[in-house]
């Protein structure tokens, strides 16, 4: 249901900021309180991952930052490092175009993202991070 609802928001120009806002806050709401349910977490990441990664592709400005913590989210609560993950942290980690002055305003999802990368799955991190130097 919510992964139809963020579909529509992404596709409608006209969405409210605060529809926007309140739908993100519900989809980490929902995460938040189905972590201590492995199998329904895994289910409700199944279903949102569509969603979340078309906002990534399409490169929808207005969602970035929801989508970035969202994924945070699931790494954080994830019992391996799916490949989509790891391609995701990859581009983040590798494209410093991501840090650069016009994308500031992601700057603290992105933070949100690699940290929780570097906690969850530190050795990952690390060789990537050694490929930056």
């Amino acid at each position: 249901m919510l992964s139809s609802f963020i579909s529509d928001a992404i596709s409608d120009t006209s969405t409210s900021p605060n529809y926007a806002y309140i739908l993100f806050e519900a989809s980490a709401l929902t995460l938040s309180f189905s972590k201590s349910d492995q199998k329904a977490f895994s289910e409700i990441e199944e279903n949102l991952t569509p969603a979340i990664s078309q906002i990534i592709e399409q490169n929808v400005s207005d969602y970035l930052g929801y989508a970035f913590q969202i994924y945070a989210t699931f790494i954080a609560n994830s019992t391996e490092l799916k490949q989509h993950y790891e391609v995701l942290c990859k581009s983040v980690i590798e494209n410093l175009d991501n840090w650069g002055k016009e994308l500031k305003y992601l700057t603290p999802a992105l933070t949100i993202l690699v940290t929780t990368v570097i906690c969850k799955y530190p050795d990952y991190a690390r060789s990537k991070l050694a490929n930056l130097q």
